[in-house]
């Protein structure tokens, strides 16, 4: 790796009293700001952060440990040495700060760690709590028969997806009121972008009816992976909510259908990027028996039907010839990859609350309501199957792993990464910068669903979900 140029960071607290801002570069010896670790990841409700400072006091006696606060704002900017400029990639909130002081050595060392998380930290600390007493707009408990509940009810958004959770998202965001110096509302930095592939589909705000907890854990009950993603994207100016469908391409290269008409939204769906061998420190990559499904079966969310029992419906419909079943799907033909007497059973069970709940209930629930309601139900998750099918089959073939590069604010989660020189297109799930004002600025992605570019079609006609 042979790069010239420099690194800079710039990370700026808020706080309902003051604004404190630390600029530096690699290399800076004067810099109070001795290193910043950022992390997001797909996976988790919010992304985290660690802020190393210097200890020295002001002319008061006061340290950056008595300037900065508890739950103070806090926007992280960096530039690597190929960017065009610096730019936030993270804003969240201080979890914990330490001050550390280690006399074992003679001297006295001392240090100043902050660490917190990201905007998504509201999705997990505030939550629907079922206490009629704190009223409505304090507490979200009618979502389990109050005066919420019937809000939603005359709104008319107990079956329309799209309807259901953007009233969810309204109710989530009259609980914050957070005011910060020199930013006014928190909110102001906080949007949604969900865009109308849930008018096509139905769901029931009902499922939240028994629910109390964390506003993440209530959405992912709508998020029925892996057919949507939601995670917190930090853009120039604000931080995003995500809800998307899912952007992964399927064994023919190929977008869904429905992210390819979303495609160009660059706010639900940030650009491709590309390396090459220039910015590269290290790399890791594998493929692994554990990645492998060759069993798969779409479930509906419901208590009226077991799991079970409608696992084992949903199989003797296909008894005859398993080999023809598209719900359940058994991967039996060993010219293709996964198959099941090679690798053995290796099963995904996939549940999703966008099924017709109201389905075949005007009949009663005797012996023909439980046939009507399995064939209708087998019949639709054939075509959730069929995208499950596309995107994993070919999974023995797909590399996963890590890349460590010089340090670029172009690494997003949820994004495409082309390496040119290697001739291959991995999936960014995870992006970690470390940034050492004295050493050196790196970011490391998670890579997944790695294939190589040559011989695979660019996009392609053949429609999925």
């Amino acid at each position: 790796m042979i790069l010239t140029g420099n690194s800079t960071s710039s990370v700026t607290f808020y706080s309902t009293e003051r604004k404190i801002n630390f600029s530096t570069y690699v290399g800076d010896t004067k810099s109070s700001l001795l290193s910043i670790a950022t992390t997001k990841n797909m996976n988790e409700a919010s992304g985290t952060f660690q802020i190393q400072l210097t200890p020295e006091k002001d002319s008061q006696g006061l340290t950056w440990f008595d300037k900065i606060g508890i739950w103070d704002f806090v926007e992280i900017k960096l530039k690597g040495i190929l960017d065009k400029e610096e730019i936030v990639v993270m804003r969240g909130f201080v979890d914990t700060i330490s001050y550390s002081e280690e006399f074992a050595g003679g001297v006295p060392q001392r240090s100043i760690s902050i660490s917190g998380r990201d905007l998504g930290c509201l999705l997990t600390d505030f939550s629907i709590y079922m206490i009629p007493e704190l009223g409505e707009e304090a507490a979200a408990e009618a979502l389990i028969g109050g005066p919420v509940w019937f809000k939603a009810v005359q709104k008319g958004v107990m079956g329309s997806a799209k309807e259901v959770f953007k009233f969810l998202v309204e109710i989530f965001f009259d609980q914050i009121d957070l005011i910060i110096s020199d930013k006014g509302h928190v909110l102001g930095y906080l949007d949604w972008e969900a865009e109308s592939f849930f008018s096509d589909l139905s769901t029931y705000l009902g499922y939240l009816k028994s629910y109390e907890g964390p506003w993440w854990n209530a959405f992912s009950q709508y998020q029925d992976k892996p057919f949507h993603e939601m995670f917190i994207y930090d853009t120039v100016d604000r931080s995003l909510f995500i809800f998307r469908p899912a952007r992964l391409r399927d064994c023919n290269n190929a977008y869904p259908q429905i992210v390819r008409s979303l495609i160009t939204n660059e706010k639900m769906y940030p650009p491709d990027w590309e390396i090459t061998n220039n910015e590269k420190i290290s790399m890791t990559v594998s493929k692994t028996v554990s990645e492998i499904k060759n069993y798969y079966l779409s479930i509906p969310t419901l208590n009226i039907i077991a799991k079970q029992d409608f696992r084992g419906q949903a199989i003797s419909a296909n008894f005859d010839n398993p080999k023809n079943s598209k719900n359940p799907y058994f991967q039996m033909d060993p010219a293709f990859p996964s198959y099941l007497k090679k690798y053995g059973f290796r099963s995904y069970e996939f549940e999703t609350v966008y099924m017709d709940l109201d389905i075949g209930q005007e009949k009663g629930q005797g012996t023909e309501y439980v046939a009507e309601t399995r064939d209708i139900f087998v019949k639709a998750g054939e075509a959730l199957n069929k995208t499950l099918v596309a995107w994993f089959l070919h999974n023995p073939l797909l590399l996963n792993g890590t890349l460590t590069i010089a340090g670029t604010n172009r690494a997003i989660i949820g994004t495409y990464m082309v390496d040119h020189n290697e001739g291959m297109r991995y999936y960014i799930e995870t992006v970690s910068h470390n940034f050492i004002t004295l050493q050196s600025f790196t970011t490391t992605v998670g890579l997944v669903r790695g294939v190589p570019l040559i011989g695979l079609p660019e996009g392609s006609n053949k429609e999925t979900f």
